[in-house]
């Protein structure tokens, strides 16, 4: 379905991926109509190729997932595990008939995305402001001064986290400057 920087993403992993996210949708009892599933397809490709991107730079930065947090991840998760302890014969389930994949194949997909999750992380904690950029940023955005103490940490959160945002877009944006994206 997309080629970034010579690495395919399969159509078969994108419509696995997409069938998951709309049973999960309608699970939850919501209506899809056509719009909303041509959004959703558009966002999960978006999404596929931002995590490609991600995890080919981090690959290139020296970033890895060894294969014990990869195991331990897979170990945790829930869809894993019976009576909160991993079941083996439910993930090979559940990779077969869900993911509609190999455990092989599963377990490199979900190393690529723990990876881009590694970086995007590490854009995160990088992220930082100075107390008095709060404030004044706190100010600008027409909070009252008498909130201040109340909403400090609360503002600071979002200010890191929206600047970080900002930090992990503009990092995207120069990334699709230097690979090639086909879709």
């Amino acid at each position: 379905v997309a080629v970034v920087g010579g690495e395919k993403i399969p159509y078969l992993r994108y419509r696995a991926r997409l069938g998951q996210y709309l049973d999960a949708l309608r699970a939850q009892g919501q209506d899809i109509s056509p719009e909303d599933e041509g959004r959703v397809k558009q966002e999960l490709l978006r999404e596929m190729i931002v995590d490609e991107l991600l995890a080919q730079q981090a690959e290139r930065m020296g970033l890895y997932v060894s294969d014990a947090e990869l195991a331990n991840a897979i170990q945790q998760t829930p869809a894993f595990q019976r009576d909160g302890r991993f079941a083996q014969e439910l993930y090979f389930q559940a990779v077969r008939f869900t993911f509609k994949s190999s455990p092989e194949q599963f377990e490199r997909v979900h190393r690529r995305s723990m990876l881009s999750s590694k970086l995007k992380a590490l854009m995160f904690r990088m992220a930082k402001v100075l107390p008095a950029e709060v404030r004044d940023e706190y100010v600008r955005s027409g909070g009252a001064l008498k909130d201040w103490e109340k909403r400090q940490g609360e503002f600071e959160q979002q200010l890191r986290q929206h600047r970080a945002l900002d930090t992990v877009n503009f990092f995207l944006r120069q990334l699709s400057t230097q690979v090639e994206i086909r879709s």
